[in-house]
């Protein structure tokens, strides 16, 4: 009976801690959790939202978006894919494409009236073989910007960092399920 109780604890701390890390990620640091997730996206795969404590789905400075992509088979199909987007809207962007590791690296600034945002995406096979993107966004509003220009040296200073952070951070698995 002993070993049953512990046995059936056990899986319930593995299923607690499994649900705990697919419903949060650290990233610098910092707890993200997740706000939002869907299958209703142009490429038929999943997208999941996390942003930091106090912040919501429309207001926040730091967003971590995690995308799949069942249609493709590797990771230079979507890099290449968002690279072509990103010259067709007259949208500066350094990519790079790692073919030994199958790892696309995007990163660029993107302004319109309301906001100004610098987004980092990184696209690679997950442990399940889909492809998958982590998307980091810096954000802050365009009143900002132009009441005092802190965007463009806050970009300048964390640029590397978040991109080394980027790489180095494991795509959390995908949550599977409509979160509103």
């Amino acid at each position: 009976m002993k070993k049953i109780f512990t046995l059936f604890f056990g899986i319930l701390f593995a299923l607690a801690i499994f649900t705990q890390n697919a419903q949060a990620l650290t990233f610098e640091g910092e707890n993200y959790n997740l706000i939002f997730a869907t299958n209703k996206t142009p490429s038929g795969g999943w997208v999941n939202k996390f942003t930091r404590k106090g912040e919501t789905a429309r207001k926040w400075t730091k967003l971590i978006n995690v995308h799949t992509f069942p249609m493709q088979k590797v990771a230079q199909g979507p890099t290449q894919s968002m690279a072509k987007l990103l010259a067709g809207s007259g949208l500066m962007a350094q990519v790079t494409y790692d073919p030994q590791n199958d790892i696309g690296m995007i990163d660029y600034i993107i302004a319109n009236d309301d906001f100004v945002e610098f987004n980092i995406f990184k696209y690679e096979k997950n442990k399940q073989g889909e492809v998958v993107a982590m998307q980091f966004t810096f954000r802050t509003t365009a009143k900002e910007v132009r009441k005092n220009n802190n965007f463009a040296d806050t970009v300048k200073q964390n640029r590397i960092k978040w991109l080394q952070e980027v790489r180095k951070t494991q795509i959390p698995d995908v949550v599977k399920k409509e979160v509103q």
